[in-house]
């Protein structure tokens, strides 16, 4: 059974091979394309973390701060907010033991003036410890395949007008290889921190909500005839 197994392999290899060096002795042309857009993100993940110390509020207190905080800015706590993770640390010292609490929280806000507006409110009922998390743009699936059609008419386009100055045209696709790279984001919004709304104040400071960068990229090779 093993040997039969390495045999189907070796057929499959070969014929691989035989198919890539059939292409290969055909005349043809490569071309390399690429090509991105930048859109709005229209979904920005804030995560708040509640924190309560020897001398601070409690994780309870800082909850009902930060249920008051969103609720003023007309937040929907049901459908925004989720729970992100719960911890306890035990700081042990002589003839007491202090609990420390961590509650996590995600926030989904749908444009950067809300995310503002709550990080704001926030800082304002004592809650300092906001970051982004993520940024996303709810089409981009959709964004990617009108960029990978753009591509191909590009490359199509490049490959006719290059072949065409020696009197010759282009024919069949041979291939077609799509780098698996559709999206980065732009700009330094992951992982930002906002400490003090006096800070932003001072120093005139914006969070970074720089547009998500979609980008595709193909080499396609078509035949000459």
């Amino acid at each position: 059974m093993k040997k039969a197994f390495i045999l189907l392999t070796f057929i499959a290899i070969t014929f691989g091979y035989a198919q890539e060096q059939n292409f290969l002795e055909k005349p043809y042309y490569r071309t390399q394309v690429e090509t991105d857009t930048l859109v709005i993100p229209d979904k920005i993940y804030l995560h708040i973390s509640l924190e309560d110390n020897k001398g601070k509020k409690s994780t309870e207190e800082l909850y009902n701060k930060m249920i008051q905080s969103l609720q003023e800015v007309r937040i929907d706590i049901q459908k925004q907010l989720t729970v992100y993770g719960m911890s306890s640390t035990y700081d042990k010292k002589f003839l007491r033991t202090n609990i420390n609490k961590v509650e996590n929280y995600e926030l989904l806000v749908f444009d950067a003036v809300t995310a503002l507006k709550v990080i704001s409110s926030l800082e304002k009922n004592g809650i300092s410890n906001v970051q982004i998390s993520r940024k996303e743009y709810s089409q981009t699936d959709k964004i990617v395949q009108l960029l990978k059609e753009k591509s191909l008419k590009k490359a199509k386009h490049n490959a006719e007008n290059l072949i065409k100055i020696v009197g010759q045209g282009i024919g069949k696709v041979l291939s077609i290889q799509e780098y698996n790279r559709p999206y980065y984001l732009e700009g330094k919004a992951m992982g930002l921190s906002v400490s003090s709304s006096q800070e932003v104040m001072e120093r005139s400071y914006v969070p970074d909500f720089s547009p998500i960068k979609l980008h595709v990229e193909f080499s396609v090779v078509f035949e000459i005839k």
